[in-house]
């Protein structure tokens, strides 16, 4: 790097620059040096300026590569949640037809399809902290356009396998406290959505222009109900 032609000339430059100045003041100045002496002080500032570039540089894409691979570690946890919120729904459409349970065979089929219709882009980001005391939880961040409902729809059918333990061995891992994040996620949401299934100031956003603009499903419907887990168990018990 230092005997690039390109940084040996301009050391040259900058050299003569210098020894021209050290000798029009050298009460200022003090002692000049020979030319030779001014381009190896040059270049060896030079050299290491470039290598403090460098390093900036491979820091930007060590930080951007760690951005990418948070990314991608939520992508996979989002796709992982509703994988598995889509087979406890799957088995309790399953169960309750068995037991003939009309209720419940819609409510869970409800839910079913709004799985479907939210997919990986209206599943919540969550991230694992762990509290003063050493206890492990999950801080959830929602999708910044779906309906705070489906907060309280997903940990009820989140905690499904435990709150009916008699219908699932073990069902991924340990369940952990969660605790809402006071941000959300900005993500734009998929097509075709019924507009109930959208936060009211995210449809008046869009109304207005204000955020990009996804035409609602022309047929709407009613956001899903919550299961009714006593309502199981006393069927499974009869």
């Amino acid at each position: 790097m230092k005997r690039s032609p390109w940084n040996r000339a301009v050391a040259s430059v900058l050299a003569a620059k210098a020894f021209q100045l050290v000798a029009d003041n050298p009460e200022y100045y003090g002692r000049n040096k020979k030319q030779s002496e001014w381009e190896d002080i040059i270049n060896t500032r030079l050299y290491r300026v470039f290598l403090d570039v460098a390093k900036a540089k491979q820091g930007t894409l060590d930080y951007e590569y760690e951005v990418q691979k948070q990314q991608s570690k939520k992508r996979r946890l989002r796709q992982y949640t509703h994988e598995r919120r889509t087979k406890i729904a799957t088995l309790m459409i399953t169960v309750m037809q068995d037991l003939a349970d009309e209720v419940e065979y819609r409510r869970w089929s409800e839910i079913l399809q709004s799985l479907d219709r939210l997919g990986v882009a209206g599943t919540s980001d969550s991230e694992d902290i762990m509290d003063t005391q050493g206890q492990q939880g999950v801080i959830v961040y929602e999708p910044n356009f779906r309906h705070a409902w489906f907060r309280t729809l997903f940990h009820e059918v989140d905690r499904t396998p435990q709150a009916a333990p008699y219908l699932f061995s073990k069902f991924g891992r340990k369940r952990l406290p969660r605790i809402s994040g006071t941000e959300r996620v900005e993500r734009a949401p998929p097509a075709n959505l019924p507009s109930s299934y959208y936060r009211p100031e995210y449809l008046e956003k869009m109304r207005k222009g204000l955020t990009p603009t996804i035409a609602p499903t022309v047929m709407d419907q009613p956001l899903p109900s919550l299961p009714n887990y006593e309502s199981i168990q006393a069927l499974l018990d009869g």
